[in-house]
């Protein structure tokens, strides 16, 4: 079954299409706000697209139902969207202009050379995350840049004075990247 999702477009002929994903017990809603609040040009040509996860009962959370893009059994790695845009980035045979992680950690790092092999080491990879983030904790935003730059992958790791949130100085980052990455494209 397909998943639902909202839908902006920044021009009636979009060229480009930006997924982005939610974390656990959130929805598309979250980030809609974020295609204003970047402030793109005018010849930023893109439809954003914002699934909402199907509801599905969390075994860390007793079995209660949320959103989810997959279970979670441990408090050790919470922030879903995240984590899921880097594996299957990292794992798609389709051309990608760059890969975005916000808050997130890299899932499965210890298999990466086993499910990385095919993917495109000069891809650009942004990782953005808080320094008192309470939910997913720094240091698996940064085992991920190490394990990533371990592998030769074009990895560029920011961090903001935020908690598990989006902070202004972070959006701006963001429009700076997604403006450069998809110029190169």
């Amino acid at each position: 079954m397909p998943l639902a999702f909202i839908q902006s477009e920044t021009h009636i002929e979009p060229n480009c299409a930006i997924i982005w994903l939610h974390g656990l017990g959130a929805n598309g809603h979250d980030f809609e706000p974020i295609v204003e609040q970047l402030d793109l040009p005018n010849t930023f040509r893109a439809r954003f697209i914002f699934p909402h996860a199907p509801t599905q009962a969390v075994t860390l959370n007793n079995g209660m139902k949320m959103p989810a893009w997959y279970d979670i059994y441990a408090l050790d790695m919470l922030s879903q969207g995240a984590a899921l845009i880097l594996f299957t980035g990292l794992h798609s045979s389709y051309h990608l202009a760059g890969l975005l992680s916000l808050s997130g950690y890299l899932p499965i790092s210890d298999e990466l050379e086993t499910y990385a092999v095919n993917a495109d080491r000069s891809l650009p990879i942004f990782l953005t995350h808080g320094l008192y983030d309470d939910v997913v904790p720094l240091t698996l935003a940064q085992q991920a840049v190490e394990r990533l730059q371990q592998q030769n992958f074009n990895v560029k790791f920011q961090h903001y004075p935020c908690s598990h949130t989006v902070c202004a100085e972070e959006i701006v980052d963001i429009r700076n990247w997604l403006v450069t990455v998809l110029q190169m494209n």
